[in-house]
């Protein structure tokens, strides 16, 4: 079977949609990923072949719609995966007949706007859709969820118990649970209190690879953090100087490292609330303080908050009131109990369920 991944660069989105490929090609498939020429290194790295989307305006819908259609047609693709923020790519393969899947890699329901999660509308409008759409020979729809009515298949990288909150799962959606990718070259690291018994709990401390002026946010929760009596990490992405923050003496600081390397090694994660990190946590076990910037952390923020797997503290919170929530947490079995509940459901999906998923749509 080949199949054809349509993404784009950005931070939460890549690792699920290069997961899946992985996942596939270890069941015998082969995999073309279609996407920036940025994400080029990351898709060979991950094994997977790589379509260059040459665009001289990334993010113009008619140029992206067109470009996506003749790399499709082009592909012999036998189904196309698209996330779902690209609306105009999903057309275009709903507009040659191509059997397509929606690759959500946010919550779904909880997110819902006229049929659709609301992070699908950061792309597109639905008049700029309609036109086009006119230009692919579709005809208009009354709402971006339409979109999502049309294709073979929607597939949800999370678990429903995170994304029933607000409102119930949509009928017809495919949830296969967090699609976490392994340590991969991270394999063996060790934090930086090393791996033998410790006296103190140890607090992982990440706000996303994406800038989000999270600079301040992050020095007072790394400060709420050490005040709470714990071995501190800190993970920044590549936009922020370390030596630009004003940390704690003892607080470490690294550059990225996977989640699947670090996880093992802490007790609680203090996190920005993107999905593929409250994925990746609760799958370890992990309890969480949330404290969301912005996009849809907030609802992912509520969302382990409702399913009794962490905290939720508001950006602008001073030190002591991280320190205190995170001593909280450490301190409230019940909390870690439903972290490992959420770890067994996880650890109950397939492996293979998001390939089996979009094989279905065929």
């Amino acid at each position: 079977m080949r199949i054809l991944v349509v993404t784009w660069d950005g931070g939460g989105n890549v690792p699920p949609a290069l997961e899946l490929g992985r996942r596939a090609v270890e069941m015998g498939h082969h995999v073309d990923v279609l996407g920036p020429p940025g994400l080029a290194g990351r898709v060979a790295a991950a094994g997977l072949g790589f379509v260059a989307r040459q665009a001289a305006r990334e993010w113009d819908p008619l140029e992206m719609a067109l470009g996506a259609r003749s790399a499709i047609e082009a592909s012999d693709a036998d189904v196309v995966v698209v996330d779902y923020m690209l609306p105009p790519v999903l057309c275009a393969a709903v507009a040659i007949e191509r059997p397509v899947v929606a690759l959500v890699h946010t919550l779904h329901a909880t997110l819902l706007v006229d049929g659709a999660p609301a992070p699908m509308s950061m792309a597109m409008t639905r008049d700029g859709l309609d036109l086009v759409r006119f230009e692919l020979g579709l005809p208009g729809v009354q709402r971006l969820g339409d979109v999502l009515d049309e294709v073979d298949a929607v597939v949800v990288a999370t678990l429903p118990e995170l994304d029933s909150s607000v409102r119930p799962v949509v009928d017809g959606v495919r949830y296969v649970g967090p699609i976490l990718e392994g340590p991969g070259p991270d394999a063996g690291w060790r934090p930086p209190w090393g791996t033998g018994a410790r006296d103190r709990p140890a607090v992982l401390v990440t706000m996303g690879t994406t800038p989000m002026d999270e600079g301040p946010v992050v020095e007072r929760v790394a400060a709420g953090a050490h005040a709470a009596g714990a071995e501190v990490l800190v993970l920044l992405g590549e936009h922020l100087d370390p030596a630009g923050l004003d940390l704690p003496p003892g607080v470490s600081v690294s550059r990225h490292v996977r989640h699947a390397a670090v996880l093992p090694h802490v007790d609680v994660v203090v996190s920005h609330g993107g999905l593929g990190t409250v994925g990746a946590t609760l799958a370890h076990g992990r309890p969480m303080v949330n404290v969301p910037l912005g996009r849809e952390q907030p609802e992912n923020a509520r969302a382990v908050a409702h399913v009794g797997a962490g905290r939720v503290v508001e950006p602008a919170a001073s030190v002591g009131e991280v320190a205190e929530v995170i001593g909280d947490v450490l301190a409230t079995p019940a909390v870690r109990a439903a972290a490992g509940r959420l770890a067994e459901a996880i650890a109950s999906c397939s492996r293979s369920a998001p390939v089996d998923a979009v094989l279905e749509a065929l």
